[in-house]
């Protein structure tokens, strides 16, 4: 299973000013949840091969996505995962678009997280920290900070998972992003969507190169070393909240 959960940091603002002149084509705006139009950028070579690359300028900074080709799916063992059944999968397909390709290669947990608010597909990869091919900028945090409100974050070792699970302030999906701190960063090491069924929360994400599966929130914190547990709800979702209390 490949896991990423190393954050670099820095910007190339000459690059990103080079790649997005003033006068680019864009959507014409709507309102806050508008998004330009997808830029293609220049093809760069990767761990993975020739790696094709576009980019969104959202609200917060450029968000550059990869475009990987397949790849096979590591052995790994997945005891405490359940894979969501067909009349799950057509039942929360229309909030979590990207559930149809569970197991496609060709994006992330980011992606999953991230697709219905960035109209993401089963070809787009987004990186959680800063890299050379995303210019140096974090695509996962600029799509947060662009399209989400952050509505609670908690130190998992201080975590009462079982009340965790019951928690009100918490909405059927909502993001699920897990940090580990490396020196004083928070890194992104994994992130989801909130399922709630039988007034229980658990969480539905994408297990590296490997399937979309349900578990429990405490699972993934422990899989993926987390020691922060961040939730986000998407802008749209809480401006509808606050029109119609």
């Amino acid at each position: 299973m490949k896991f990423r959960c190393v954050k670099c940091v820095g910007a190339t603002l000459l690059l990103i000013v080079a790649i997005f002149p003033c006068g680019c084509d864009r959507v014409a705006s709507s309102g806050a949840m508008s998004l330009p139009v997808r830029q293609d950028l220049p093809k760069i070579r990767t761990e993975r091969g020739i790696t094709g690359r576009s980019a969104l300028e959202l609200a917060k900074g450029l968000c550059v996505i990869l475009h990987f080709p397949p790849d096979d799916v590591p052995e790994a063992d997945f005891t405490g995962i359940r894979s969501p059944a067909s009349e799950e999968v057509d039942a929360e397909k229309e909030q979590m678009r990207l559930l149809p390709f569970g197991q496609a290669t060709t994006f992330n947990c980011v992606t999953f997280a991230l697709a219905d608010e960035l109209q993401l597909g089963p070809t787009d990869w987004l990186e959680p920290y800063a890299r050379e091919s995303t210019f140096y900028t974090d695509p996962a945090q600029i799509a947060l900070d662009s399209h989400f409100e952050l509505v609670a974050e908690y130190s998992v070792g201080d975590l009462d998972w079982e009340q965790l699970m019951l928690s009100s302030e918490l909405q059927h999906g909502d993001v699920v992003c897990y940090r580990q701190t490396v020196g004083e960063q928070r890194a992104i090491v994994h992130m989801g969507r909130l399922k709630r069924a039988g007034g229980q929360l658990t969480a539905l994400s994408k297990f590296g190169l490997g399937p979309i599966a349900e578990t429990s929130l405490a699972y993934c914190a422990d899989v993926f070393g987390a020691d922060l547990i961040s939730f986000y709800r998407p802008l749209r979702s809480s401006k509808n909240k606050h029109l119609n209390p």
